[in-house]
């Protein structure tokens, strides 16, 4: 139960950050380098695996031309927990959302994906589980404490717009 509000509300906090930036209809050049990553992730993904010169400079042509558009992007396509957020999937997102990943979810990492991740993990594959309920209500109050840090993250940068270049 726990990890569902975890992946929950990591999942629907970025996407609405990233309705709040596409609302903005910034140039992708305005924003910031997380986030024209995320604009022309298509053309890279596209393009980014060829040997031939005449497909980089395509490449470039695109990414340069790109750079004078509207940042509209459909943010469920932004963000993927990969249905196991774990602390590297975490990690991407903050780093997808241009987000400075803090101290205080480095300090969470180990245990989210010893005993939140590995025991959701254990459960979803018919796994026996024997929970020490005295480590689950410290770990609630720690996954508790990080979704605050993340609501607070994402709305300092909101509020100061830290996504601009």
């Amino acid at each position: 139960m726990l990890y569902a509000h975890w992946e929950g509300f990591i999942k629907d906090a970025s996407h609405a950050y990233m309705k709040h930036v596409t609302a903005q209809r910034l140039k992708v050049g305005d924003i910031c380098l997380a986030l024209r990553a995320v604009a022309v992730r298509g053309h890279v993904m596209a393009n980014g695996s060829a040997k031939k010169s005449s497909a980089h400079a395509r490449l470039l042509a695109a990414l340069m031309s790109q750079q004078a558009e509207v940042f509209d992007r459909y943010p469920y396509a932004c963000i993927d927990t990969e249905s196991n957020l774990s602390s590297k999937v975490f990690r991407e997102i903050i780093d997808t959302l241009g987000l400075r990943f803090l101290t205080a979810y480095e300090l969470l990492s180990h245990r989210l994906d010893a005993n939140l991740v590995n025991e959701r993990n254990n459960i979803a594959h018919g796994r026996l589980s024997d929970p020490d309920f005295g480590e689950t209500n410290q770990l609630v109050d720690e996954i508790w404490k990080k979704m605050n840090s993340f609501k607070h993250q994402l709305e300092d940068s909101a509020q100061r717009r830290l996504y601009l270049a």
